[in-house]
């Protein structure tokens, strides 16, 4: 279902490092800046930013001010998609 994976498997440095977020826009060979990540935590939302991705957040990342976007549940993704 996926085209890639980057998870703790494949990088050295964990979150807030955007180590893991780089790593999945060049398996993808996307830019960053054309990558959406969807996170629930402070330390992914600040990973995304420092990155150069627009974050959406959900769950109690969704609280934090930062994020780009704030979701109430997945299916709001559409409306940043814009699908």
């Amino acid at each position: 279902m996926f085209d890639a994976v980057s998870d703790g498997n494949n990088i050295a440095h964990p979150k807030p490092d955007p180590e893991v977020f780089l790593s999945a826009s060049l398996f993808l060979k996307k830019k960053p800046v054309d990558c959406l990540v969807v996170e629930d935590a402070t330390s992914g939302i600040q990973a995304a930013l420092s990155a150069g991705m627009d974050c959406a957040a959900m769950g109690e990342g969704a609280k934090h001010a930062m994020a780009t976007y704030h979701l109430k549940k997945i299916s709001d993704i559409i409306t940043i998609l814009k699908i």
